[in-house]
């Protein structure tokens, strides 16, 4: 299979990623399951992975239906756990192998905790919280 960087847009300005590795594949931020499930299906994987880039709800709201049904394991800021706690923990990583997966440090400087990008807090505008995702495909 060839490797995949795949997105799918849901409610009125939210994005959920696909990064797919071989047989390996990975959900980022599936705030709607139905829409991270269709765009699973689309390109025919099961995603063994979750990434959190950060707590709020509306990149985390699939997320407990999406381990349950995928038997996924989440990975996040451990710092987020009052909004959704992860399986693994993210802090301090500065590289993560998923597989035939490999994300490195960019991406995972992206990823941050939610309260560090709350009040407009330097270097959390919207595009640095969703660039983690897009960080990946140069990996």
């Amino acid at each position: 299979m060839t490797p995949a960087f795949a997105r799918a847009r849901y409610r009125t300005d939210n994005y959920l990623y696909l990064l797919v590795e071989g047989d390996d594949a990975a959900l980022v931020d599936p705030g709607d399951p139905a829409v991270a499930l269709a765009l699973a299906a689309a390109h025919r994987v099961t995603p063994r992975w979750i990434i959190h880039t950060h707590g709020h709800a509306d990149h985390t709201g699939g997320s407990a239906e999406l381990r349950g049904r995928l038997g996924a394991v989440v990975i996040g800021h451990g710092a987020d756990a009052s909004w959704f706690k992860p399986g693994e923990d993210l802090a301090g990583r500065s590289e993560l192998a998923l597989g035939g997966l490999r994300l490195g440090s960019t991406t995972l400087r992206a990823t941050r905790p939610a309260r560090s990008c709350s009040n407009g807090a330097a270097g959390c505008s919207p595009a640095t919280r969703s660039s983690g995702a897009a960080a990946a495909t140069a990996v």
